[in-house]
């Protein structure tokens, strides 16, 4: 995959990951008193179940691998 094609998914993904975060907002599912700290949070967490495709256990090693060889 080139970084033009890495790059649309990781666009694609915040954009939904925030049309989602926005849309409960907008909905009041949100409490008010959540700030920036809370709502990376929320952020973190759609991302990671929008995300998650079930690596096998192969793939999550040369995941884990990757992460911590290329400092990311």
């Amino acid at each position: 995959m080139n970084q033009n094609d890495q790059i649309q998914i990781v666009l694609d993904l915040t954009a939904a990951v925030g049309k989602d975060i926005c849309q409960k907002i907008r909905d009041g599912k949100v409490p008010e008193t959540w700030d920036g700290i809370f709502l990376r949070e929320l952020f973190a967490e759609k991302a990671r179940i929008m995300s998650y495709k079930g690596l096998k256990t192969r793939e999550k090693k040369q995941y884990n691998n990757d992460v911590v060889n290329n400092n990311l």
